[in-house]
This record gives C-alpha cells, structure tokens and sequence, in this order.
C-alpha cells in the first residue's frame, strides 16, 4: 500500500509544495491534489465559491472505485 500511496501524496504536494507543471498536471487528475486543494480551499479563503473542478474530479473517482467495488465484490467466495 504504501509502494503506491507514497508517491501519490508526495507529487500531489502534499509534503512540500512542487513546482513542476507536468507533475501538476498528472496530480490534478489523481485525487489527493484536489482533496487538498479543496479542503485547504475551505480554511483558506472568504467562501468565494465551490471549487467545482476539485470536487468534479473526487467526484468521477468515487464513481470509478463504487463500479469497480459493485464488479468485484463476492459474498461468497468464487469456485476454483
């Protein structure tokens, strides 16, 4: 788990800040970036407005991991 977890956090800026737009690009699309950016969003600025594009992206990846978890999940243990 943390083989690909850590990476993960860590190029989404959580750590440190990075200063790379391609890196930036690809961590906008995975969703720690925008879990980030949008509960620091809350603490940080006057309420101007809900970041859509964040909460659209944590939106499509629950949606992916609730189709991959209704697809793969068993009661019953599969027959060998």
């Amino acid at each position: 788990m943390q083989l690909v977890l850590f990476p993960l956090v860590f190029i989404s800026g959580t750590y440190v800040p990075i200063h790379s737009a391609p890196l930036n690009g690809i961590a906008g699309a995975l969703p720690v970036k925008p879990f980030n950016d949008a509960l620091l969003r809350a603490f940080t600025t006057n309420h101007a407005g809900l970041p859509w594009r964040d909460h659209g992206v944590l939106l499509l990846w629950g949606v992916a991991g609730a189709a991959v978890a209704v697809r793969r999940f068993r009661w019953d243990p599969r027959a060998q």
